[in-house]
């Protein structure tokens, strides 16, 4: 919401899994769209943005235009250039900042009571046998039981998701930097530390993240400067044996007319009447998932101006970046009871979970990523001209490898060691251990350049160029050329100009042509797929290789040609504007050449690939001939002013981002079907023009086999008088935004300080259908407003067993009914905060001291009634994003 053209979408608060997934102007690949992340000089450092502590954060550019071909054939998504902190000449000088965190989810849905589940399942019932009335299922006196809550333990109405989701939650930070230095050496060092808690009522979920940086610059010579930056991250997440999705899931699906447990006996089952009850499996009862991460970057730079030519220098660094995760699962049995129906006094039968004995998987993922730079810079004035200029050559290395090793079969849950387990087999010949590993390994080459000219700060002129070699591809194909031009025309610097009101006016423009390797590896290569023992000589078993598929050794980078035309203005001195138009044609997307007869010989074989369609010759290697279109616009606009002794500024930015598939080989012949002029990953879906209400409407409108009243009704798109694959119709919007805005005001006087930050998004959709029937509950937006038999104007269709499966009658086929406009405006954050007085600083020797509070998510006004707008997952089986009340404190001394 801060700083134009950037997309940034946060799916999922999970701790440890909350980072924001970023898109610069949109997306125009049909493979990876992130945007490049460069820390310090070091392109993709190990460890990434979302983890860096920010209060060691000095700046954040983004690149959005040609201007990011200084990086290749890695930056057609944009690039995000992060500075850290360093030190400063003077006496040293501490800050301490801390800040402590009240946690709650933003949005989840209210489900249906255990009354409203009721007359569902008795509904679900009657459709099946209409004969039999509305209370097969549940009498009225059983369903007013449910209402009453008089017997909680036959007749329970369970709140699942307010049992599983705790009223709050903490989380905590703290940072103590230091900085200072002389004329010849600054230093810079911070320690910090993070903790964050689940939502989970009794859940185990808990991250932990402890950071050291120390950055040194030293002038070893009048000449020669020699610096270090290096940092040091420990981050332990530990979870519960089942994901965050699959708690949802299950909290969703769990029915209000169940028991969360049974006094001096157990947990009950879930709703599919297994050991999955989502308040046991968010304990360590369970075992746990224990993910420690070990990160280290180290850069050692210098810069060399030359004694006898000051206009150049010579400047370079090594970094070295270091990355350990390692993974201890630890599985344990489990039961839960179900009571035995009829029985006084009660009797129950225990489930087991199906883990028969402690079972635990390791694995240790270990990366490496070292790179070299070195370049050669030249600055010089000329009277009115201006010209800078360097030239470098970058090599990188990036090497990961894995081991992993699983027992089980152990005696006991008390030691969770691999040694502990059993070695060999079991009765059926099984093993009671596996183990596995793989290495990786990546390189590139480049040489890259930049030379701009000013003259009288009235015209500039800017070249790039970057020649890239990547192991990505094969001999021949492994280097590519990229560049990038642009020009920018300071009107206001005219003799000719003299609006005394326009105190800056800039136009500039930007072309280039940028890369995009962010593809398969190795694709140049056949590969093969061992499919097991396939025949046998001498009574010995074979192993059969076959090909998993072939190569194309032609296979290279997406390319993007980037246009931007801009316009830059202050007025009235305090009014500051700036507004940019672009255009993108993305070419050599990686697409299948389509499908070729099986007479060729080029078929998958044995299914090789585990394609789930036999039918389809998987085998075929992708090909560069995708192409995509984006445009948009962006603009910012910020206005400073003072009155008396109040400050205060107002600011917002949006931006507008469509992409249009050009070309993606789609075989389809019908237009409203047809991918190309859509925007990519855009889906097919039946529109929906209402439901059946009578048997006029069933008689009238063309419907699907066993189509009865309250289903939904169908276009028929095509004019046959069937509702067939033919009527689906591609989708204008997807779930990434094409609208982002964000409004950012803030204020002083005298001590107080106060800041908002409003951001929003629009022209964006999700499909949610959760799964719901005799499965599980529905949203309490369904259970309202279906149509029933005793709710004819119900504007939700009829309750079905299973939603998520797709039923002849159409209520759960792919349809956009079940597509939500995900246009929202979130309060984004609102800071309080007070610097106190100097007179009261001094007294006990302080430099300074604010203190603030703040709220982070506060509300949200969308249209998306059940589920956060950010969630992206169908059902909406995603942990929320977070809504966070903090208080903190920082302090100078």
């Amino acid at each position: 919401g801060r700083v134009s053209g950037v997309i940034a979408t946060t799916s999922s608060g999970e701790p440890g899994f909350d980072g924001s997934q970023l898109l610069i102007r949109g997306q125009t690949s049909n493979g990876d769209n992130s945007p490049l992340i460069v820390v310090d000089g070091v392109i993709s450092q190990l460890g990434g943005l979302e983890r860096l502590d920010p209060n060691n954060i000095e700046s954040i550019s983004v690149l959005k235009d040609a201007s990011a071909a200084i990086y290749g054939s890695r930056a057609a998504n944009g690039v995000i250039l992060v500075t850290t902190k360093k030190g400063t000449s003077g006496k040293p000088e501490f800050v301490l900042s801390v800040n402590h965190g009240i946690v709650r989810p933003t949005r989840v849905p209210d489900m249906a009571s255990s009354a409203q589940y009721g007359e569902i399942l008795n509904e679900i019932q009657f459709y099946a046998n209409p004969a039999g009335g509305l209370n097969q299922v549940y009498t009225a006196d059983e369903l007013d039981l449910f209402a009453n809550g008089s017997d909680p333990v036959n007749y329970p109405n369970t709140d699942w998701l307010d049992e599983v989701i705790s009223s709050t939650s903490t989380q905590s930070q703290a940072s103590l930097a230091v900085s200072g230095g002389s004329d010849n050496i600054q230093y810079f060092a911070s320690l910090g530390g993070r903790r964050q808690e689940s939502i989970y009522n009794d859940g185990i979920t808990e991250f932990e993240q402890i950071n050291l940086r120390t950055k040194i610059d030293f002038q070893a010579t009048e000449n020669l400067k020699i610096g270090t930056n290096i940092n040091v991250r420990v981050e332990e997440g530990t979870y519960p044996n089942t994901g965050a999705e699959g708690v949802f899931r299950a909290a969703y699906r769990s029915k209000p007319i169940d028991v969360v447990r049974y006094p001096g006996v157990g947990f009950a089952p879930d709703a599919e009447g297994t050991a999955n009850n989502p308040l046991l499996i968010v304990t360590d009862a369970g075992g746990t998932d224990v993910q420690p991460r070990n990160t280290i970057n180290a850069i050692l730079n210098f810069e060399y101006t030359l004694p006898f030519a000051p206009q150049f220098a010579v400047k370079g660094f090594y970094a070295a970046d270091r990355s350990t995760l390692e993974r201890k699962r630890f599985e344990l049995p489990t039961s839960v009871f179900e009571l035995i129906p009829g029985t006084d006094p009660q009797e129950f039968n225990e489930i087991p979970s199906n883990v028969p004995s402690p079972q635990l998987y390791q694995r240790q993922d270990n990366e490496e990523l070292n790179t070299a730079h070195i370049a050669i810079h030249y600055s010089q004035d000329f009277g009115k001209h201006a010209v800078s200029a360097f030239a470098a050559y970058e090599q990188s290395k990036f090497e990961s490898d894995y081991i992993e090793a699983f027992r089980r079969g152990f005696l006991s849950g008390a030691v969770d060691e691999l040694n502990q387990g059993p070695e060999g087999v079991d009765e059926n010949g099984s093993p009671y251990g596996t183990n596995g590993g793989d290495s990786f390994e990546e390189s590139r080459r480049n040489y890259f350049g930049r030379v701009a000219y000013d003259y009288d700060t009235k015209y500039l002129v800017e070249v790039q160029t970057r020649y890239d070699g990547s192991s990505k591809f094969a001999d021949g194909n492994q280097y590519g050329f990229f560049w990038s031009a642009s020009a920018g025309w300071r009107i206001s610097e005219e003799s000719f100009f003299n609006v005394s009101k326009v105190n800056n006016l800039k136009l500039r423009a930007s072309y280039g042509v940028i890369g995009n390797d962010r593809v398969p590896d190795f694709q140049f290569l056949n590969t093969y797929a061992n499919i097991g023992a396939g025949y046998v000589v001498d009574d010995i078993s074979q192993t059969r290789f076959v090909l998993g598929q072939i190569a194309n050794e032609a296979i290279t980078w997406e390319e993007a040609k980037k246009f931007d035309v801009g316009l830059e203005a202050t007025i009235f001195n305090n009014i500051t504007i700036e507004a940019d138009y672009f255009y993108e044609e993305r070419d050599g997307l990686l697409i299948a050449p389509g499908d070729l007869p099986w007479v060729s010989g080029i078929i998958n074989e044995w299914n090789a690939t585990n394609d789930p369609n036999d039918n389809v010759p998987a085998i075929v290697p992708q090909v560069n001939l995708g192409v995509v279109q984006n445009r948009g616009f962006e603009a910012q606009a910020t206005y400073n002013n003072s009155i008396g002794g109040l400050k205060f500024f107002v600011s917002g930015n949006v931006t507008y981002a469509q992409n249009e598939v050009v070309d993606i080989n789609d075989p389809e012949v019908l237009e409203w079907k047809k991918a190309e002029g859509k925007p990519l990953f855009a889906g097919l879906y039946y529109e929906a023009i209402g439901i059946f209400r009578t048997p006029e409407d069933l008689e009238n409108n063309p419907s699907q086999p066993g189509n009865v009243l309250g289903d939904l009704i169908f276009r028929d798109v095509d004019g046959d008088g069937e509702i067939t694959a033919n009527d689906q119709v591609r989708a204008d919007e997807t779930n990434v935004p094409q609208l982002v805005y964000g409004i950012s005001v803030g204020a002083q006087w005298k001590g107080f300080d106060f800041s908002l930050l409003l951001q929003g998004q629009g022209k964006s959709q999700q499909y949610f259908l959760p799964e719901a029937g005799t499965i599980g509950n529905f949203t309490q937006t369904w259970a309202d407003n279906r149509y029933s038999p005793t709710n004819l104007t119900g504007t939700y269709p009829r309750a079905v067993t299973r939603t998520s499966s797709s039923l002849s009658g159409g209520n759960s086929t792919r349809t956009d009914f079940w597509l939500v406009n995900t246009s929202f405006l979130r309060i984004r954050n609102v800071e309080i905060g007070y610097n106190i007085p100097d007179e009261v600083l001094s007294k006990i020797n302080l430099k300074g001291a604010r203190v603030y509070v703040n709220g982070f998510n506060l509300a949200t006004f969308t249209g998306s009634d059940d589920f956060d707008p950010e969630v992206t997952n169908i059902q909406g089986h995603g942990y929320p994003q977070h809504k966070i009340y903090n208080i903190g404190a920082t302090i100078n001394f």
